[in-house]
């Protein structure tokens, strides 16, 4: 699916329960070096949110009065499709991307995940309705949502069992992953910007300017 809409979009899911083991994985694309792609939290203290930071990959999980980091990648917004995989086993969390993995120990289990049938999972942003006073993290709000594409969203249980995710609510997502180069806007040789909602035109070296680098005039030899 699509996440087009940089004001209001978000996927709202069922809560992610993994009593000691478990993993969640998907795929992702976008242009953007900085936007939220999960969150989940108790609403109380512990949560956790995977983010693109400088177009890294920054995990942020939060047990008790300990909050851990684990970073991976670069350039991560080049539109090209990267997978990741969060997989809790015990006190430790791995991350993974693209084949890369790192693991950090937490102080206790649960990370966030235990059964509150009142929390959720959210890919790519918060609903606005959601109030401030009820999140474990609450500058979660602030952080920039995430447009681009997600897909193949899988959970499997510690038996490598795998369940439904369930989606609940959804704001400014289409089916698909959009490519708004795709009729070709960009004129004289200009490179199209996927933005995912709109396109942007790069004129540099063409000698032309404008929205679609068609403004301009040849010398005459």
């Amino acid at each position: 699916v699509s996440f087009v809409d940089p004001k209001s979009s978000f996927a709202q899911h069922q809560q992610w329960r993994v009593s000691s083991n478990g993993t969640l994985t998907f795929s992702f694309k976008t242009f953007l070096k900085d936007a939220l792609l999960i969150y989940q939290d108790d609403g109380v203290m512990d949560y956790f949110n995977l983010e693109l930071k400088v177009g890294r990959l920054l995990l942020n999980i939060r047990t008790g009065r300990k909050t851990s980091q684990v970073t991976l990648g670069n350039q991560l917004n080049d539109l090209s499709w990267h997978q990741v995989s969060i997989h809790v086993e015990h006190v430790k969390i791995g991350l993974t991307l693209d084949d890369h993995t790192r693991v950090v120990k937490i102080p206790r289990k649960n990370l966030a995940l235990k059964n509150n049938p009142s929390r959720y999972l959210y890919f790519g942003g918060l609903p606005r309705s959601l109030s401030i006073s009820t999140l474990s993290f609450p500058a979660v709000v602030f952080a920039k949502r995430f447009t681009g594409c997600i897909k193949d969203v899988e959970i499997q249980t510690g038996n490598g069992v795998q369940e439904e995710l369930r989606l609940v609510e959804s704001k400014g997502r289409v089916r698909g992953c959009r490519n708004a180069c795709r009729s070709n806007p960009c004129q004289n040789g200009g490179r199209c910007i996927n933005k995912i909602w709109s396109s942007a035109c790069d004129c540099s070296g063409t000698g032309f300017y404008g929205n679609q680098c068609t403004e301009g005039e040849s010398k005459a030899s």
